[in-house]
């Protein structure tokens, strides 16, 4: 009786050392995918913020440029006689 007690303990401990065994791998893969798929979002983010910045910086450009050649034509206008 006392043998096959130890035989079903040692079988008991081994599916549970097996179960733990595979939920670790569960979980480790389950980690690394999640892990993977974060970063894959970050970097899109990332990127479509950089075109973002460049579409803003050419607009600023534009911008600046619009109010210079403004500023040059209301000087012109303010330096202008009346009629």
């Amino acid at each position: 009786m006392l043998r096959n007690v130890a035989n079903l303990e040692w079988a008991l401990r081994q599916n549970i050392e097996d179960a733990f065994r595979r939920f670790q791998t569960s979980l480790a893969k389950q980690l690394s995918g999640t892990v993977e798929e974060t970063r894959g979002v970050l970097q899109t983010a990332l990127e479509k913020r950089l075109a973002r910045t460049s579409e803003v910086s050419a607009l600023v450009a534009e911008t600046e440029e619009s109010i210079a050649t403004l500023s040059a034509i209301l000087e012109g206008l303010q330096r202008a006689e009346p009629f």
